[in-house]
């Protein structure tokens, strides 16, 4: 990588500081049978899967071929938070401790915990799950293939993401804190950074680590988590500061959503963003392109789906 890759990265572009809430018409709103937050969207074998749920309650799962047409189940009596997807594996977590996985049907897995978790990763036949709550609580937990808990990492901060490169190097984030390890998620190391509510971790085509935050925050990392640059700082007084939920990279183009129908792009590998938010007061928690559509998971069982 160019040492110059980074070179205007402080710089925002004129767009960028002056975007305005001036949110976009070209979307639809699918409203699914579910009457709960999806917190979680994903694709696999060539179907949509978006899960979210009532934490202590209960859960739906809704799928769908198309994108238009989705059939909604009743998954579990537990929200799920995340799904991850592999070449031939889904992957789900939410309350209780739970880890689902499968082909067809996920299929629940005892784990000797029940923490509540937030993100699950799967790097080198290894499974890397995070789990928080109350704000002051988190743990990281490295999983082998039997779903045997091989180490508890501790933190008086709850963790929400967990994502790994393509290498040996992982990032988890969460209320105040940012993690990284250099070993396939056995060991963890805790960064110097802190300073926002860390909601999602994202690699963008270079490798290099993504996150952002529930007050505004797009930082990256150059030297694999241990430190991070500001893109965009919590609270920026330069820039739209509601909250941002999820980051993806798909190539060069970067996307990230949030509260009130937030949609920010980057065309160059999240060296810049812009505001592309769509006119909704809706919440957009997670999203995945499909057949070359943004699918956004939101509150209420709705699907939100606009050109990418």
């Amino acid at each position: 990588m160019k040492n110059s890759w980074f070179l205007g990265i402080f710089i925002f572009t004129f767009l960028l500081f002056i975007s305005c809430d001036q949110g976009s018409d070209q979307f639809s709103i699918v409203e699914t049978s579910s009457e709960y937050n999806y917190y979680a969207i994903e694709v696999f074998d060539n179907k949509l899967y978006v899960a979210g749920g009532d934490v202590w309650k209960q859960c739906d799962l809704s799928t769908s071929t198309n994108g238009i047409d989705w059939q909604t189940e009743y998954f579990t009596n537990r929200a799920i938070f995340d799904l991850h997807a592999t070449d031939n594996e889904l992957f789900a977590v939410g309350t209780s401790g739970f880890i689902f996985s499968g082909t067809s049907d996920l299929l629940k897995k005892e784990v000797a915990t029940n923490s509540l978790f937030k993100g699950i990763t799967k790097i080198d036949g290894r499974l890397i799950a995070v789990a928080g709550k109350d704000f002051n609580k988190g743990w990281v937990y490295p999983i082998d293939d039997n779903y045997q808990i091989l180490n508890e990492y501790k933190y008086d901060h709850e963790l929400t993401d967990v994502k790994c490169d393509i290498g040996d190097d992982c990032i988890a984030a969460g209320y105040g804190i940012i993690i990284y390890s250099h070993d396939k998620g056995l060991t963890w190391v805790r960064s110097t950074q802190n300073g926002d509510f860390y909601n999602s971790i994202g690699y963008n085509s270079e490798g290099i680590p993504f996150v952002v935050g529930y007050n505004g925050s797009i930082l990256y990392s150059e030297n694999k988590g241990i430190k991070w640059s500001a893109i965009k700082s919590a609270h920026s007084p330069l820039a739209n500061n509601k909250p941002f939920r999820k980051i993806k990279f798909y190539n060069e183009a970067g996307y990230i959503v949030g509260d009130n129908g937030t949609i920010w792009k980057s065309m160059d590998d999240g060296q810049s963003w812009s505001d592309i938010s769509l006119n909704t007061e809706l919440d957009l928690f997670d999203f995945v392109i499909f057949e070359d559509k943004l699918f956004i998971a939101s509150e209420a069982g709705h699907i939100l789906t606009t050109e990418k």
